[in-house]
């Protein structure tokens, strides 16, 4: 006898149809997916995702997504974690609208630099489909069948941004056994506003329920307001994958669903061994208090926090020992991570705090001036050693973060003492001349190197790399120079931008390399600052940088252009590619043109405008600002 005849209920009918209900059966409700459409990015911050990242990635846990199914083929997914129920005429690797794969984005969105960044980007996920291409709920066997398909795949963590407005007792006491078995559900608390009462399955006993807030953390209008709301997530406004290598912008409580799930899953992966009841209690407890102290019934607890949840299963702040270390690159998004470790706990991962490519707080510059200083005393305004008796003027920091965790590849050579050590995408010189990222440096490769035999002389040589591995420290650091290069420690030369493919050191557009490097378009694309900084030296000296990340407010607008270029369609990505080459060509042109201010002005201007074009078609705004120091 199974389960639900000891108990007299029988949950082998769908529980998401218009019929009326009979004695036994679970009670019939109509299921539907909840958003809306506003503008905005901000999620990974305001739940602290990125704070914690050096510490969870959500490795080990699984993730279930119940929805409209997900587009696997996304370039911004791992597909080798990626798995799902094949349920006839519900094909889990399909997305009817969009919705199920920009919620799964949400939670499990690589770090690859393309678009969007998950919660918890070394999740596996498993995908229930439950709505067809018309957004009808077609599962057989219900949303407690859903689950339990969850639940046979090994999932820890169920995302449900659905929800209905009919009770069941039955579907409750269902879904309550699943948690009881040791899994949390995290679902949509509904968009029908503040005064629309309860949605289901939300408002179950031992369901998360998740209201949504806009990026200042204030309650959305849409968001349902009730008794059963636990905590609250960004859900205003999230910017997330869609089907066709697209990526948009969505709204609503289903939206801050899987923000919530996407810290679950990072806690877990934290303490593995915790039970459910535990990591219940650390998201509660941890929570960031909004509205009327202690508990509400419009943001629950307050808006989930990461870092402070790990901290809470901790028991004190986090330090050194519990960050994980000998992980691969974060953005490898299809790489192995079998050779994982932590230092306390040889089983787990860690990857960047970002896709943008900076150098570690331990490597030294040259200054004109005072000689070997760390990188991280370097001013706007410094000469620095950039190639053979040449120094130049730092005219921007680039990035500069002195808290932010990063995984730093190092690069050992037969003649320098110290490894280099910058992130996967920033760029080294080989010696034939061509700037290459970091992550296709191999063993045995030659890099260009300059023997510092006094402060003011060195003399052309290259080195074997030896030996490479990675590591993991706070502080993120990338100063700019005219050249685009820079020489640290011992002498090797590098780049001071980053490739935004690390298996190419040219623009690869539809899987084919196109006879422009990224070292030149980096380059190309700092043409206005540098145009700027030459003719207009004091607001260069008031650099500002995006708070989250220490980016340069000068180099996040066209970072951002560049992601999003290369974020679409093959054909688009040609289409757009070619006017920003003309456009950049002519900056680089006008550059060199020193005398000709007013035509520096008038390109200065142009691009301005035309970036502001691109900026104002859908793309991220960095919102947050951080006055240099």
């Amino acid at each position: 006898m199974d389960e639900t005849e000891q108990d007299g209920i029988d949950d082998s009918q769908p529980p998401h149809e218009e019929s009326p209900t009979k004695e036994g059966n679970v009670q019939n409700t109509k299921t539907r997916r909840l958003q809306e459409n506003n503008p905005g990015l901000f999620g990974v911050d305001n739940v602290q995702a990125r704070e914690a990242w050096p510490y969870a990635l959500g490795q080990g846990i699984k993730v279930c997504v119940v929805d409209s199914g997900l587009d696997a083929s996304h370039v911004d997914f791992d597909q080798s974690r990626l798995d799902g129920f094949d349920n006839p005429g519900l094909q889990w690797f399909q997305d009817g609208d969009g919705h199920g794969t920009h919620v799964t984005g949400t939670i499990a969105a690589a770090h690859n630099g393309l678009g969007a960044q998950g919660v918890a980007p070394n999740v596996d996920v498993f995908v229930v489909r439950v709505f067809d291409s018309n957004g009808g709920f077609a599962f057989s066997s219900g949303l407690v069948g859903a689950a339990r398909q969850c639940q046979q795949a090994g999932a820890r963590v169920i995302n449900m941004s659905l929800g209905g407005s009919a009770f069941s007792p039955a579907e409750e006491q269902l879904l309550g056994r699943i948690v009881q078995s040791g899994i949390l559900i995290v679902a949509a608390a509904g968009n029908s506003g503040p005064n629309a009462g309860f949605s289901f399955p939300a408002s179950y006993q031992n369901i998360i329920s998740v209201a949504a807030v806009d990026s200042n953390n204030v309650v959305a209008s849409f968001s349902q307001q009730n008794r059963r709301v636990d905590l609250s997530g960004p859900g205003v406004g999230v910017f997330s994958t869609l089907p066709g290598n697209q990526f948009g912008l969505l709204s609503g409580t289903s939206m801050a669903s899987p923000h919530v799930a996407g810290v679950v899953a990072l806690l877990w992966s934290f303490r593995p061994n915790a039970s459910s009841g535990r990591i219940e209690q650390a998201l509660l407890r941890s929570a960031l208090d909004l509205g009327p102290s202690g508990r509400d019934n419009t943001y629950g607890f307050g808006i989930v926090q990461a870092l402070a949840g790990l901290e809470d299963l901790k028991g004190g702040p986090l330090d050194d020992s519990d960050l994980l270390v000998n992980a691969p690159p974060e953005n490898n998004a299809g790489g192995d991570n079998n050779n994982i470790r932590r230092r306390e706990d040889p089983t787990l991962s860690t990857s960047q705090s970002s896709s943008v490519s900076c150098f570690s707080s331990s490597t030294l510059v040259h200054e004109q001036q005072q000689g070997p200083i760390s990188i991280d005393k370097v001013q706007i305004g410094d000469r620095i050693l950039t190639s053979k008796n040449t120094y130049e003027t730092v005219y921007s920091l680039g990035h500069r973060h002195t808290s932010v965790a990063a995984t730093f590849q190092q690069i050992f050579t037969s003649d320098s003492t110290d490894p280099l050590e910058l992130t996967p995408e920033h760029m080294v010189y080989l010696v034939d001349g061509r700037a290459v990222p970091a992550s296709s440096v191999k063993v045995g490769d030659r890099i260009q190197f300059l023997a510092i035999t006094d402060i003011n002389t060195t003399v052309d040589a290259s080195v074997m790399v030896t030996k490479i591995s990675s590591i993991i420290r706070r502080g993120v650091f990338a100063p700019f120079t005219a050249s685009g290069t820079i020489v640290v420690n011992d002498g090797i030369v590098a780049s001071t931008f980053l490739a935004f493919d690390t298996a190419s050191s040219n623009l690869v557009i539809g899987g084919s390399a196109l006879p422009i490097s990224y070292q030149w378009l980096s380059w190309a694309f700092e043409a206005p600052h540098r145009l700027v900084c030459r003719h207009y030296w004091e607001y260069c000296q008031s650099e500002t940088y995006e708070a989250a990340t220490g980016i340069s407010n000068w180099a996040y607008l066209p970072l951002i252009a560049a992601q999003f270029v290369l974020g679409q369609s093959m054909l688009v990505q040609y289409a757009l590619s070619l006017p920003f080459v003309i456009v950049l060509s002519l900056a680089v042109a006008a550059e060199q043109l020193t005398s000709a201010e007013w035509l520096s002005t008038t390109v200065i201007v142009s691009l301005v405008l035309w970036w502001t074009f691109f900026y104002n078609q859908g793309m991220p705004r960095s919102t947050r600002k951080l006055k240099a120091s």
